[in-house]
């Protein structure tokens, strides 16, 4: 790390070109929210279709496949106490995410404000740095040159 930040030149890009392929995109998958969460919402829906058949089948009534059943009807009236989980598991699940996301958000903007506070002390060195130095000093002017170049990294 040393070695890079005294060098006189930038020895790799600052910024790595974006590759819109798709495939390329489908490649950096791995270890993200939809990667892991692909095949346990996969998991429920079948579980879902599931329970939807064995209902349908099990049903004294029948309805159509997208419909809402009869209320009246025997299974659907022991599936209510599932509803009723169903909806506070909802309402759980977007307090949460709702709490997770501003929590998310207030951590970034502290972040960022620190990394832009930082970024202005290292300026206002090199600021000094540049005010300080000596026109005839060929030293003084190589440093100054040198924090000019290292504060256009970002």
């Amino acid at each position: 790390m040393a070695q890079w930040a005294i060098h006189d030149k930038p020895t790799r890009p600052i910024i790595y070109t974006y590759e819109p392929e798709a495939g390329w995109l489908w490649t950096r998958w791995k270890g993200t929210v939809l990667s892991l969460t692909f095949w346990p919402i996969v998991v429920n829906i079948c579980v879902g279709i599931g329970v939807d058949v064995a209902v349908h089948s099990a049903s004294e009534s029948s309805w159509g496949l997208l419909t809402s059943p009869p209320v009246y009807d025997p299974i659907v009236e022991e599936l209510h106490g599932l509803n009723s989980l169903w909806e506070y598991l909802g309402t759980l699940t977007t307090f949460i995410l709702t709490f997770f996301t501003a929590e998310a958000y207030r951590y970034w903007r502290s972040v960022y404000a620190t990394t832009r506070a930082i970024q202005g002390r290292i300026q206002d060195i090199c600021m000094l740095v540049t005010m300080g130095s000596q026109l005839d000093n060929s030293e003084s002017q190589e440093l100054a040159m040198q924090c000019t170049r290292l504060i256009k990294v970002r």
